[in-house]
């Protein structure tokens, strides 16, 4: 058969002869072109795109990032969780834009799967620079918290609902989730864990007389600015909660809004709202108040104006206010407002006196309990007056003089005219109940001693040192004086201090680089009688008029 066909190709007419040679030139030509065209498309595309980095930042987000290619003017991204990309999601927008930037953040992800990527670069005219590889490494979502507990719902009305969940210790935030039987669901977040849950906006507002499931989870906040490396999109930390299913009411009238306190007494406060449309005559206002954000024992009185008092509180203590309306009989015909946190106030006396001396001036008038706390604080008007807030108790009063006449702080005593100095108790005044008043005795203000001297280093006036004193009596620690040594003065480290109370004192010499110095004074008839450096043993005699130098070292 092989001889007949050659035969029968040797002796063809040239005519066909030269057809089925044209066909072959055809035919190589044709594969030629294929092998040119996959030889072209290999020179335009790389190799694959550029490999990303991956990590994932919680629940449903992954993050990640990779080098710029050149060329690109955007790029496209796809996953899946298999390391071979069987059937991958391919994303070309994030936040409804192209990805332009070498980072992006991958959200819409599933909870505790292993996610692979793989970037191409997309030039300006759309087409692709590269092909699919370079997978990244598996980036494993996760949950980092417990889902929230407790999930409840405080006061169901007609387009809203209070709701409160049991703290997530650390978390950043909440996701709250809602939906009914026909719309889909949709997500609102919260930072804390009490939240009225209204919708997101108008069109997504609870419906009245609708049945609603509702769950919670935690959920970080955006962070960072879009389009940069650091920002962060909402990101899922827990699994959701348990579901809750409510009915939101269907009441005609609507809560009485801007439920407001008006005044806060140790033992009452007043509230007051807006009357709200579809209030008719016969109606009245239930106010419902408790201690507990559950209304749990909540009492309740009806009133027909649209403010009341609510006697007999607590004293210091907060209450949870809410109101509706209720029909001649009781009935309930609208929601129930949000309730409103109203406090009662800590019961408040009053310790008053006066203060000669000075004029007034540069004195304040310091109240203290009986375990020496500082409690309030007035200053001394013009006159002489001063009159503090407390609340009831025993307390005694020191007028301190701030000023830098020499006069000397004192307290109030009701035994010694004019008070006792700082080393003495002074006497207790008590304010027996809130609204009551105790009348300290009058004070006058003397002056006390003075003391001066050079503060030197290496036998050298040394200037900007810094001198404190304080009575060396637990009592009344109050400072004196504080002076620096004037830089100016022609005799160089000099100090003077002025004011020094009946007793003993403590005076502290102060500067940066050197050590400090602590000097024991003892004050007895105006002026300083004794004295001893902390390195000394016993004290020394002051003779009157003498000056105490003080030497300093580093």
């Amino acid at each position: 058969m092989q001889v007949n066909d050659d035969t029968t190709m040797t002796t063809s007419p040239p005519t066909a002869r030269m057809s089925r040679i044209r066909r072959a030139w055809v035919a190589l030509a044709a594969v030629a072109v294929l092998i040119t065209g996959a030889s072209m498309a290999g020179d335009a595309l790389a190799a694959a795109g550029p490999k990303p980095t991956a990590k994932a930042l919680g629940a449903d987000v992954v993050k990640l990032s990779w080098t710029a290619r050149s060329g690109a003017a955007k790029y496209t991204v796809r996953y899946s969780t298999s390391s071979k990309m069987s059937s991958p999601t391919t994303v070309t927008k994030v936040d409804g834009k192209d990805i332009t930037t070498a980072f992006t953040n991958v959200s819409g992800l599933s909870a505790e799967k292993t996610y692979y990527f793989q970037v191409i670069g997309v030039n300006a005219a759309g087409k692709n620079l590269d092909t699919w590889g370079n997978t990244s490494s598996g980036a494993k979502t996760f949950y980092s918290y417990t889902a929230p507990t407790g999930l409840a719902a405080a006061n169901i009305a007609s387009t809203w609902v209070e709701l409160s969940w049991q703290n997530v210790s650390g978390a950043p935030g909440y996701r709250v989730r809602y939906y009914n039987r026909t719309d889909k669901a949709q997500f609102v977040w919260n930072q804390v864990e009490n939240f009225t849950l209204h919708g997101k906006n108008d069109s997504d507002k609870l419906r009245k007389n609708t049945q609603y499931w509702i769950s919670v989870a935690v959920q970080q906040p955006p962070i960072g600015t879009p389009g940069t490396s650091g920002y962060t999109p909402l990101v899922t930390m827990s699994k959701l909660s348990k579901e809750i299913t409510l009915t939101t009411s269907n009441y005609d009238i609507v809560a009485p809004g801007d439920l407001t306190v008006t005044q806060q007494k140790p033992t009452s406060v007043r509230v007051g709202w807006d009357k709200p449309s579809g209030f008719e005559s016969g109606m009245k206002y239930r106010v419902q108040y408790s201690t507990s954000s559950s209304m749990s024992g909540a009492k309740s009185v009806d009133v027909t104006d649209t403010n009341v008092t609510l006697t007999g509180l607590a004293e210091n203590t907060t209450y949870y206010v809410r109101v509706m309306v209720v029909d001649a009989e009781g009935v309930q015909k609208s929601d129930r407002s949000a309730f409103q946190i109203a406090k009662t106030r800590v019961p408040r006396g009053t310790v008053k006196g006066t203060v000669t001396g000075p004029n007034g001036r540069d004195v304040v008038a310091l109240v203290y309990n009986t375990g020496g706390e500082l409690v309030a604080e007035a200053d001394v008007a013009s006159n002489g007056s001063y009159s503090a807030s407390v609340r009831p108790g025993s307390y005694k009063v020191l007028l301190s003089y701030l000023g830098d006449d020499g006069y000397t702080s004192m307290w109030a005593s009701s035994s010694t005219a004019g008070g006792v100095p700082v080393s003495s108790q002074g006497s207790t005044y008590k304010v027996g109940s809130a609204g009551a008043t105790a009348t300290a005795s009058s004070v006058k203000l003397a002056k006390g001693a003075s003391l001066s001297g050079l503060v030197r280093y290496n036998g050298a006036g040394l200037n900007g040192v810094y001198l404190t004193s304080l009575t060396a009596h637990t009592s009344a620690r109050e400072t004196e004086a504080v002076t620096q040594t004037p830089s100016d003065s022609t005799t160089a480290g000099r100090y003077i201090i002025k004011g020094l109370s009946e007793g003993e004192h403590w005076l502290r010499f102060t500067r940066a680089g050197y050590k400090n110095v602590s000097v024991w004074v003892k004050v007895a008839g105006a002026r300083v009688t004794q004295y001893r450096v902390s390195t000394q043993a016993s004290p020394s005699n002051l003779a009157a008029g003498q000056t105490l130098n003080v030497n300093m070292s580093k």
